[in-house]
């Protein structure tokens, strides 16, 4: 079973949404480096996805994320 990954829309729309719920600072500081971000995990070749599972996905990312030590809506 393929996974289905959120688009940057998606995902700015859930921000939106966490906003009004919960309140925060409004904006997305990098739209690029969230654009990365949500899209790394979808990536693939020959219609296979680059990464073994889903656990692979969310370490890698999460260990992207960690090492720069940027968030895209600091």
């Amino acid at each position: 079973m393929r996974p289905v990954f959120l688009n940057l829309s998606e995902v700015l729309r859930v921000h939106c949404d966490q906003l009004q719920r919960y309140g925060g600072a409004s904006g997305v500081r990098d739209i690029g480096l969230l654009q990365s971000t949500v899209t790394m995990p979808a990536m693939g070749f020959g219609g296979r996805c680059l990464h073994q599972d889903l656990f692979e996905m969310a370490t890698l990312s999460a260990t992207i994320h960690s090492s720069t030590g940027t968030s895209a809506a600091d």
